[in-house]
């Protein structure tokens, strides 16, 4: 049988982690996984990356040791982002991976805080948070089984530099037979279905398959030629253009929070790495010049000598079609969001994942991939709603970014999430969601977007004990996290580790 051909076209991180994903999905006697290695010709965005708990998910997937990996990447643990002067001046609020209380009774946590802040009790969302004890003291571990059985839990990720973590995804899939075939697309041959037949380079080889992943980053080499698939443009709804990169050669006193703050040109996200840490601003340049941008990001990472790595534009928005034909567009080539939020990691992985889930090789995929763009179009606007509700509890509005920020235009779906959630303190919950309930009801409480009343339920409850049991759950995370390891000594040991 004739290995199936499966061709990735791209020199960045995403091309790798999509070289990966499939050598480890498909035997080498069922697929041939050939990577056109275009090197810097690719533009993907970013220095490090702040992941989602879905990372460690594929890290498993594909049987990687996290402590090798970590060892490797100069990765840290992230435990959740810390929000600072956000919602209001002098905030400092940590915004955990994981869930924050327990159920009690059969109603959720956040239901008994809603009730105790409408009685005046003025204690932070976050204190019922394992993961804001450890950032606030820093320290980390992980759970044990008895722990995990009395209802503890402490999820996390990792931060990542990604030159190296390229570089790890590269000698990986090279172990699992990833062809690598170096050059720079000239152009693309098509059959009379408008499916790619083959890549010509501009050295004149010519590579064949059977399908073919775009990730050219920003550049969408392959799905920017098929026709009738515009790039929809999102610079209305995220009003941005432009992120500067400022890299601070030492480590934070703290590696275990993303950074998340407000400036008046914008926003500034800091992440830790082992030896250095990484501040971006993403600001718009019609309102600000470039000197004054990079002015503002040097001085949130605290005036430390730091080196302006990269400065570039920005572009929200997204293809209209991700899969189309037997081509598959995967991360900056299928769409940018800003950093705010998004993994750019998660972007790629959860894409080529889904794919795997749907692809077959015995052709008849045009229903699959009707579906895969309907489902990543949903998880798409999601995301830019998950986006523009950070921004929304921004409460900053001393400068024109911020005016124009409030001035932006909110869609149905996140309309109808804040209006629920203020009336009735709960969320509505799509399929294929790519945070959970818990996430959005933690970020709202954290910000301070408190409902205007608690669950029915709760009507007539004793509210002296309600204040007990939230205390009680209080000081057990409290002391939970004051058992755990010094970060940096745990990390340390952790990390040295090398298989």
């Amino acid at each position: 049988m004739i290995p199936h051909r499966l061709v990735v076209y791209g020199g960045g991180v995403g091309a790798w982690v999509t070289a990966a994903a499939l050598a480890n999905a498909y035997s080498p006697e069922s697929a041939q996984v050939i990577l056109i290695n275009n090197g810097a010709h690719t533009e993907e965005p970013f220095v490090a990356d702040s992941g989602l708990a879905s990372l460690r998910r594929f890290h498993t997937g594909l049987r990687i040791s996290e402590r090798d990996l970590m060892h490797q990447v100069s990765a840290t643990f992230k435990v959740g982002t810390r929000f600072q002067d956000w919602s209001s001046i002098g905030q400092n609020f940590v915004h955990g991976l994981n869930v924050y209380g327990n159920v009690l009774d059969g109603v959720d946590f956040h239901q008994y805080a809603i009730l105790l802040q409408h009685c005046g009790d003025k204690t932070k969302f976050d204190a019922y948070s394992l993961a804001a004890h450890a950032a606030n003291d820093g320290r980390f571990g992980f759970l044990g089984k008895e722990l995990i059985e009395k209802g503890f839990s402490l999820d996390y990720s990792l931060h990542v530099e990604l030159l190296r973590y390229k570089e790890y995804m590269q000698a990986y899939a090279k172990r699992k037979m990833v062809q690598v075939q170096e050059g720079v697309l000239d152009y693309l041959s098509f059959d009379d279905g408008n499916r790619i037949r083959s890549i010509t380079l501009l050295s004149g080889e010519v590579i064949e398959g059977h399908f073919f992943f775009d990730c050219s980053g920003k550049e969408a080499a392959l799905i920017g030629k098929f026709e009738n698939n515009n790039f929809i443009d999102w610079s209305g709804k995220l009003p941005v253009n432009k992120q500067v990169d400022v890299v601070v050669k030492c480590a934070s006193r703290s590696m275990l929070t993303t950074g998340l703050s407000a400036c008046r040109h914008g926003w500034v996200k800091s992440i830790p790495l082992q030896n250095k840490t990484l501040y971006s601003l993403i600001y718009n340049h019609d309102l600000v010049s470039d000197d004054e941008a990079a002015y503002a990001v040097l001085e949130k990472s605290g005036g430390q000598p730091g080196e302006i790595v990269q400065s570039f534009a920005v572009a929200p928005g997204r293809r209209e079609h991700f899969w189309q034909g037997n081509c598959l567009a995967l991360g900056a080539a299928a769409g940018e969001f800003t950093n705010i939020a998004l993994s750019y990691l998660h972007h790629v992985q959860s894409g080529i994942l889904q794919f795997i889930d749907m692809y077959s090789f015995e052709g008849q995929n045009q229903f699959a991939a009707t579906q895969y763009n309907y489902l990543i179009s949903g998880e798409y606007d999601r995301i830019l709603d998950y986006h523009q509700l950070h921004l929304l509890l921004c409460n900053s509005s001393s400068s024109d970014f911020w005016r124009a920020i409030k001035s932006i235009p909110y869609g149905d779906e996140l309309k109808h999430k804040l209006e629920l959630f203020k009336v009735r303190g709960k969320v509505a919950f799509n399929e294929y969601e790519t945070w959970l309930p818990g996430m959005w009801i933690s970020l709202l409480l954290g910000n301070n977007y408190w409902p205007e009343k608690s669950d029915s339920l709760l009507i007539g409850c004793d509210l002296g004990a309600v204040a007990n049991r939230l205390n009680s759950m209080r000081l057990a995370y409290r002391d939970l996290a004051a058992r755990f390891p010094d970060e940096h000594e745990f990390l340390n040991k952790y990390a040295a580790f090398n298989q």
